[in-house]
């Protein structure tokens, strides 16, 4: 009997002190919870998008170094293009490259954001050589836009790059405030990197 009494009471400290939400305090709860959520998204997006700044950065750049490692040993001419856009519905889709007069493109339509391609040709005119692609990448998030907006960078047998003196900007899409892009310069076959000195249109 006795301890039951104390089972029963050390029962009723123990619950007597649970109790439930009221419905304001629940709506005080939710309203919270909305503000910090409202807050923490363009957080989560900007360091989305500047994380597919730096793995799409990082991919051009190992193409590039790719590049010329495969024209000097192959002693061909290596060609990184834009893309096209792909067929939409079709997957797996065969790489081809962005063609056009002069091999440039408009500012509004850059073809870049498709992706590129990596191909080997003979011949130093031969710039869309679609049948000899070696590699690709996918459509990008990022913006990314050439110097003289060129469709295509090529480096010859001897691992000298055209056009010359080109730098390719990435600047992160969907980020709000002062954004730096990452840049990669290419000055005779050399590839350079930098950082923190063009600012990304806002």
């Amino acid at each position: 009997m006795q301890k039951q009494k104390k089972q029963a009471f050390f029962y009723n400290i123990l619950f007597s002190r649970i109790h439930g939400f009221t419905l304001i305090e629940l709506m005080m709860t939710i309203a919270v919870l909305s503000v910090v959520a409202a807050a923490a998204i363009p957080v989560f997006t900007d360091m989305i998008s500047r994380n597919q700044q730096s793995a799409e950065y990082s991919s051009m750049k190992s193409f590039l170094q790719n590049a010329r490692k495969q024209a000097i040993s192959r002693r061909s001419y290596v060609t990184i293009c834009a893309r096209k856009p792909s067929t939409p519905g079709f997957t797996n889709e065969p790489a081809e490259c962005y063609a056009s007069p002069g091999n440039s493109y408009d500012e509004n339509d850059n073809p870049w954001r498709n992706g590129w391609a990596m191909h080997m040709s003979r011949d130093a005119l031969n710039i869309n050589d679609s049948d000899h692609i070696i590699k690709s990448q996918d459509s990008i998030q990022s913006t990314v836009t050439l110097s003289g907006n060129y469709a295509y960078i090529r480096f010859s047998p001897h691992g000298e790059s055209s056009p010359t003196g080109t730098t390719i900007t990435f600047c992160p899409s969907r980020v709000t405030g002062t954004v730096y892009a990452q840049e990669i310069i290419l000055s005779n076959g050399r590839i350079r990197t930098q950082k923190n000195q063009t600012l990304c249109p806002q």
